[in-house]
């Protein structure tokens, strides 16, 4: 199943001065629940998100999203079984006096997970949540769309 998928936050009137692509992992266990990683950086600080990173420019998605789960989580063991789809949201970043309308990519993909989660510095606390519980916490903007949809 491909998903495609627009999100637009505060309705900006202007278009996308910054585009960023992102390779996403939605991580889910045995028994159905994602991960979610709990932010520890300036931006979007104490939201959930799943584990994922900007893809560089020299980067494929899938390649981005492996070297993305070998920094978040360490010595885990991943398996990128399929692509869900590209989600784009836009929204106004919240910091600085003149905030930037961003754009996010986020290049999708289902991820099974074996071993320990060793957490990066990037994340302050992890998580294994049914979607019911993972939309009552602070999420980072485009996630609730995305658990609503999975």
């Amino acid at each position: 199943m491909k998903l495609y998928h627009t999100i637009l936050y505060n309705r900006p009137s202007m278009n996308p001065t910054r585009l960023v692509d992102l390779a996403t992992a939605v991580v889910q266990n045995k028994n159905g629940q994602v991960l979610l990683l709990e932010r520890n950086e300036k931006i979007f600080y104490k939201h959930w998100q799943f584990p994922e990173g900007k893809i560089k420019k020299t980067e494929n998605p899938k390649h981005a999203l492996v070297r993305e789960l070998t920094e978040e989580l360490g010595g885990a063991d991943t398996t990128v079984v399929s692509k869900l789809g590209e989600f784009s949201i836009s929204f106004r970043h919240p910091l600085g006096s003149r905030p930037q309308l961003i754009k996010l990519v986020r290049i999708t993909y289902l991820v099974k997970i074996s071993g320990e989660i060793n957490l990066s510095e990037e994340h302050s606390g992890w998580g294994w949540f049914t979607a019911s519980d993972a939309l009552n916490l602070k999420l980072a903007p485009g996630v609730k769309e995305i658990i609503q949809i999975i």
